[in-house]
């Protein structure tokens, strides 16, 4: 399974510079459709929380939806999140 890595928040002090912000803009999404790509992933439950709730209900999801001491990656089959 290929996930790609997620652009950098930030590069020196160019975190608020518009071209900067678009092209970050265009990496998420780009991150986003790889990940929908995949049937496991797309389907999996901390993503259709991510996708569909506010961030406070999302963060206490995953608390429950996987605990400390699992592997999200071994659940899902990915062989890691750089896509390597």
């Amino acid at each position: 399974t290929f996930i790609p890595q997620l652009p950098k928040k930030k590069i020196g002090n160019r975190r608020f510079e518009e071209d900067f912000i678009e092209k970050r803009m265009k990496g998420l999404q780009f991150f986003l459709d790889e990940i929908l790509k995949n049937e496991k992933l797309k389907s999996a439950d901390p993503l259709v929380s991510f996708l569909s709730c506010e961030r406070s209900f999302f963060e206490q999801q995953m608390k429950v939806l996987i605990p400390k001491n699992i592997n999200v990656d071994s659940i899902l089959g990915i062989k890691s999140f750089s896509g390597k």
